[in-house]
């Protein structure tokens, strides 16, 4: 196919253009040609998206070495090649070393050709290595700020883990028709909201537990369907294409379902005057070839999801911030900036990929890659199979490293009728284990303890106590937990801030329901 190219040449020999233009047709090039002779000509066009520069080394009023400063100046990156009568070898050594891409002589023009076709392929080089490297700029800034992220949510989460239980023991002491009542149920509220915030926090640093198992996005987007309708209003409509091949995925369901309402919701707001809201399903096969062009998406079959919107759209400068938390263009107060950051930490833990289209006045398009698997379906359970009452009795192992927390559970689990053995480090845990001649039901540890984590801990105590179970908590999950699924089952993992009936209903349903 011939290749389109748009030239401005610095030449005052009509002549010598066209012998450039014609030896540019033969070697299959559609040349579109711009000559100039002086400097202000040149500097009228030259921001004008050429794909190469050619000009004569000596005019009489502009030569190349001129021309090539004023393109350096400018900062454009168009290969620049000189192309003259006769000129030194010297001459030609110093040209390149003030950078222009080659140099040609005009009774030599059978070179022209290939030596365009070589300096546009080492732009292209150039340019997939600039976008590469601010690809990984961009990952390394969010992964520091995933690790930044966590670390505050798992500090305040443990204070909420506090505010929570002692609200609610307070509670529980007080009349129902107290005046008390009711400020406490405003503190439970605001805690509530901010557990909420956190819990985004954690979704953008990837430190949250999953509960996996095989999806498909076809039957995500239809089960909430219905509430995405009343959620974005009558005045936008919702159409969708929908693959019925769509392969699946292995996903936590609840958090895809998120990812779905957070991007359907951040493309409301783009539409405050109404619009076409569409969900797009399909099956993606990426190529090593195509790999090697987005090193972020590796080769492999792949589900996407696509949101686009008709709205008002995102410059490159608002788009190269999008996924960045608490970033938005929102007025104050109409939005915390976390949901396209949640949606980031979510597709990222699953091993997939987000991709983000925008241009202003022309929407916005959002992609969702995630893993394809081959295994079958699973169809989610309607109805939860019903669980007997706790026993309220047993001796459990605590281990908290923050004194304030480990009382306040020792206090609630210890009325609910538990033997408590409190220990504040894995070391002290140890020592009760090996001390204690009784038998003990659970381990209730910290995931992140000083000097060991919650895990080793339990392999540990559990290699003379075979029949120990655990449960863990935590501000947030550890990457080496996150990473290995299978060392914290979710049904032994409890996240802070938790409330108290839901810690009592977690142990009662470990210690009856092996």
């Amino acid at each position: 196919m011939p290749t389109p190219l748009r030239a401005l040449v610095v030449e005052d020999r009509p002549s010598d253009i066209e012998l450039m233009t014609r030896v540019l047709r033969a070697d299959d090039f559609v040349p579109e040609i711009v000559a100039v002779e002086t400097e202000r000509d040149y500097l009228t066009n030259l921001s004008r998206g050429w794909d190469v520069i050619l000009s004569d080394y000596s005019m009489p009023q502009f030569n190349a070495t001129r021309a090539l400063s004023l393109l350096q100046e400018a900062g454009l990156d168009i290969p620049f090649l000189v192309i003259t009568g006769s000129i030194s070898e010297e001459v030609a050594v110093e040209c390149m070393k003030q950078g222009a891409t080659d140099y040609l002589l005009k009774d030599r023009l059978t070179r022209l050709g290939p030596a365009v076709r070589r300096a546009l392929a080492e732009k292209q080089m150039r340019q997939q290595r600039l976008e590469m490297e601010a690809q990984l700029r961009q990952s390394q800034k969010m992964e520091g700020m995933g690790r930044l992220a966590g670390g505050i949510a798992h500090d305040f989460n443990n204070l909420l883990t506090i505010i929570c239980g002692y609200t609610e023991m307070v509670l529980s002491r007080l009349e129902p028709e107290s005046e008390a009542v009711d400020y406490l149920r405003q503190v439970q509220g605001a805690t509530d909201r901010a557990r909420n915030l956190t819990q985004q926090i954690l979704a953008f640093s990837r430190k949250q537990m999953l509960e996996t198992r095989v999806i498909n996005l076809n039957a995500e987007v239809s089960s909430i369907e219905s509430m995405l309708r009343r959620l974005i209003g009558s005045d936008v409509e919702i159409v969708t294409h929908l693959d019925p091949l769509l392969g699946n995925a292995r996903a936590d369901s609840a958090q895809v379902q998120q990812v779905l309402l957070n991007l359907v919701v951040n493309a409301r707001d783009a539409m405050p005057q109404g619009g076409t809201l569409t969900l797009q399903t399909a099956n993606i096969v990426q190529d090593d070839a195509a790999a090697s062009r987005r090193p972020e998406l590796p080769a492999g079959e792949y589900v996407m999801l696509a949101v686009r919107d008709t709205g008002s759209g995102m410059p490159p400068d608002t788009l190269s911030h999008a996924f960045e938390p608490f970033f938005t263009t929102k007025s104050a107060g109409q939005g915390t900036g976390l949901g396209l950051a949640t949606v980031f930490g979510i597709v990222k833990q699953h091993g997939g990929h987000v991709a983000a289209v925008s241009e202003p006045g022309r929407g916005t398009v959002i992609q969702i890659y995630l893993p394809r698997t081959h295994e079958a379906y699973d169809e989610p359970e309607l109805i939860p199979a019903p669980r007997s009452a706790g026993r309220h009795s047993g001796t459990i192992l605590l281990v908290e490293d923050e004194d304030s927390i480990r009382s306040m559970i020792a206090r609630v689990i210890g009325k609910e009728g538990y033997r408590v053995l409190e220990a504040e480090n894995a070391r002290h845990a140890e020592q009760i284990a090996s001390e204690y001649s009784g038998p003990i039901d659970l381990l209730l540890t910290d995931v992140i303890l000083p000097g060991m984590r919650g895990t080793e801990l339990h392999r540990r105590v559990r290699a003379n106590r075979p029949s120990l179970k655990v449960l863990y908590i935590s501000g947030y999950s550890d990457n080496v937990i996150v990473e290995d699924q299978d060392a914290i089952p979710s049904e032994c993992f409890l996240q802070k801030p938790f409330r108290l009936g839901d810690l009592n209903q977690r142990i009662d349903q470990l210690l009856d329901h092996p």
